[in-house]
This record gives structure tokens, sequence and C-alpha cells, in this order.
């Protein structure tokens, strides 16, 4: 795994990874993150983003990280108050828990901004102080033993979101 920074600072060596919530998706996200930084010795925390701002403070603090990764979620006002932190935010989604990420303009820009798609990182105006791009998905590779074969003609990877169902209640 390489980090590109696309500017001054050095190597980092503490990295918090902020993910947008509790899902299997993001945590399993969050520690293939963890797992590639811990190869490069770099020192990283993992923390679903529902903390409020006095125990963010505290957590920047007292771990004081060089590089905060947030998933899916803006840059938090708090963070500002950490100028010597680079922010990378990465979004997957137009979309997520409420919040439209095309409204950039009332939070804070991120150091960094990286979205999975083209069209994604189009839609989304003024992403970053400093540099945009793009950061797609990746796997881990497996150390199982292959086998050639076929155990379905279809295979799907991906995540769909919880959506809200409407009421199932019909007037007949």
């Amino acid at each position: 795994m390489s980090i590109a920074l696309h500017d001054s600072r050095k190597t980092p060596k503490r990295f918090l990874i902020l993910i947008p919530s509790p899902y299997f998706f993001y945590f399993n996200q969050g520690m293939g993150l963890r797992k590639a930084l811990t190869k490069q010795n770099i020192d990283s925390m993992l923390l679903v983003d529902n903390i409020d701002d006095n125990s963010m403070r505290a957590i920047l603090s007292t771990y004081a990280p060089n590089v905060i990764l947030t998933i899916n979620s803006f840059k938090r006002p708090v963070m500002e108050d950490f100028p010597q932190i680079l922010h990378i935010r990465w979004a997957h989604d137009n979309q997520f828990d409420n919040a439209d990420y095309r409204l950039e303009s009332s939070h804070p820009l991120s150091n960094i901004f990286y979205s999975v798609t083209t069209r994604q990182k189009n839609v989304i105006q003024s992403p970053a102080k400093n540099f945009s791009g793009l950061l797609r998905f990746a796997a881990t590779p497996t150390t199982s033993k292959k086998n050639n074969e076929a155990v379905s003609a279809f295979s799907f990877v991906g995540y769909i979101p919880p959506a809200t169902l409407l009421p199932t209640k019909c007037d007949v």
C-alpha cells in the first residue's frame, strides 16, 4: 500500500480511520486498511465516527494522529482545531445517513478528497484544499487453496445499504 499525501509532509506515523457506522462492510474495510497500514509500520486506530466533539478532541489530543481518513462522511468542524493533522475524505456515496455530500459548502474542506468513481468526483463540487482523485475499492488476496470448479454461474460483490421501508398497512 502506498500513501500519496500530495504535500511536503513526511510519511505518517499515526493514522486514524473513521468509519461512518458499525456495519460489517465498513468495519471490514477499516480493518483491511488497518492491516495494510500495520504492514507499512504505521500505527493506526479504527473508530466509528459517532462520538461527540469533546470525545473527538480528546482522541485527537492524546492519540495525536498525523492523518485522519474519514470514510463516507464530512470533515468535522472540531478537526479544524488541529491544522497539523492531514484530513483525507473518501466518499463512497453521494448520500449517506441523511447527509447529502453534494452540499459541501457548509462543511470544512478536507486536504485530500478521494471518490470511488469519476462520476461521483464530478458530482461533488470543491471537495478538497490540496488534491482530489479516485480511490477504488480493493480486496485482500486470499491464501486459501484455489478450486477451479465453478460454484455458481453468477457472482455479485457489493454492498447495498439498508433502505427505509414503506408502511405495510393497506386500506381495502
